[in-house]
């Protein structure tokens, strides 16, 4: 329409409001520029975007990062919502959580997420560390930013995976990136292969093959999930339906198998 920092004219504005080929009223135009503040604020917030995207910032370099009002107002809902479901102590995810599948969600692309990235918050709190990072800007001028260190979680025991399943699928639904119960369906999928018994000769599915089927079930889910994650149309969510199709996946339910227990332990013996 006009160049940033420009006030439109009245024919600019009129071409804004024109209805085919037909010139619009004046009453039109007049009304037309209450739209100049709006116009004004359009282009305030396009040349910002694109400065931040050249310059580059804390944010940029750190990941896309909830605010923290609607991070609380969020939660909030979720519990309202999930009134069942108890997300305190080591079922409180971690901020990091938040902003890791936020940037997933800015990015329109499939990532992995393993469960290790998905760490309490309580975990948070404890082992959070900022470190103090030198960078060059846009204009070669030294910035001195803070960068927080990644909090991890343990996922080497069948409770410690489970609880930090949870937390991946609390953040998917906070994040409205999936919903809670369609990812818990998954959760649980991956669970009831550590308690199933298995054939004589065979060894049990342990944590570390159910890792490297979650890590399977995400390689599919991005093949998939070529048109992106966000919400469509209809409301529906492309990761609540790439998640129900991991359930009858035939690579994922290959890669839960149990193993022979000899090949077990010719890989030990190695």
């Amino acid at each position: 329409m006009c160049q940033p920092g420009e006030t439109p004219t009245t024919d600019q504005l009129a071409d804004l409001v024109r209805d085919g080929a037909a010139a619009p009223p004046l009453g039109v135009i007049a009304g037309a520029r209450r739209f100049w503040r709006l116009v004004f604020m359009a282009q305030t917030l396009a040349v910002a975007d694109v400065k931040q995207m050249v310059e580059g910032g804390a944010e940029t370099s750190a990941g896309k990062q909830m605010p923290a009002a609607e991070r609380v107002a969020r939660i909030a809902r979720q519990k309202a919502r999930l009134s069942g479901i108890s997300m305190s102590g080591e079922n409180e995810c971690a901020h990091s959580s938040y902003d890791l599948i936020l940037d997933m969600l800015e990015k329109n692309v499939v990532v992995q997420l393993p469960p290790s990235k998905f760490p309490s918050r309580r975990s948070e709190l404890s082992n959070e560390k900022v470190v103090k990072e030198v960078t060059l800007d846009s204009s070669s001028r030294l910035q001195l930013r803070d960068q927080k260190t990644e909090v991890m979680c343990d996922t080497g025991s069948e409770l410690l995976l489970t609880q930090a399943l949870q937390r991946r699928a609390l953040a998917l639904d906070l994040t409205n990136a999936a919903t809670y119960a369609t990812v818990q369906e998954y959760n649980d999928y991956l669970i009831r292969q550590l308690q199933a018994t298995v054939p004589g000769g065979y060894k049990r599915v342990d944590v570390q093959q159910v890792l490297r089927a979650d890590q399977e079930a995400f390689n599919r889910m991005s093949e998939s999930l070529t048109e992106g994650l966000r919400r469509k149309p209809d409301g529906s969510l492309p990761m609540d339906e790439a998640f129900r199709r991991l359930l009858t996946d035939a690579k994922v339910a290959f890669s839960l198998l149990p193993l022979a227990a000899f090949a077990c332990e010719a890989c030990g013996d190695r």
